[in-house]
């Protein structure tokens, strides 16, 4: 008596491997996509940063610096009196 083959098998061991392909594969994809969405938000950063110096040398330039922050209430420097550039105070 002869055993009769389906004509479509698939050993257990061709299953597992069809599956991890399938991982590696979204695996892969994921990475992609998280490579590209980090790449822009490092872009957007860098700009950011680079606004944020360029302000910094215009206003060190130009000569409109803030004063230093203080923590008490007043403000650590003499006030301008109105019309008065703050660089003039004396």
């Amino acid at each position: 008596m002869s055993k009769r083959r389906k004509p479509f098998s698939m050993g257990l061991t061709s299953l597992f491997a069809v599956l991890i392909v399938l991982c590696l594969v979204v695996f892969a994809v994921l990475s992609q996509l998280t490579a590209k969405s980090e790449l822009a938000l490092a872009q957007r950063a860098a700009d950011t940063v680079m606004e944020a110096y360029n302000a910094e040398y215009r206003a060190v330039v130009y000569g409109e610096t803030a004063p230093p922050p203080t923590t008490d209430d007043s403000p650590g420097y003499d006030m301008p009196e109105p019309g008065q550039r703050p660089w003039e105070v004396d």
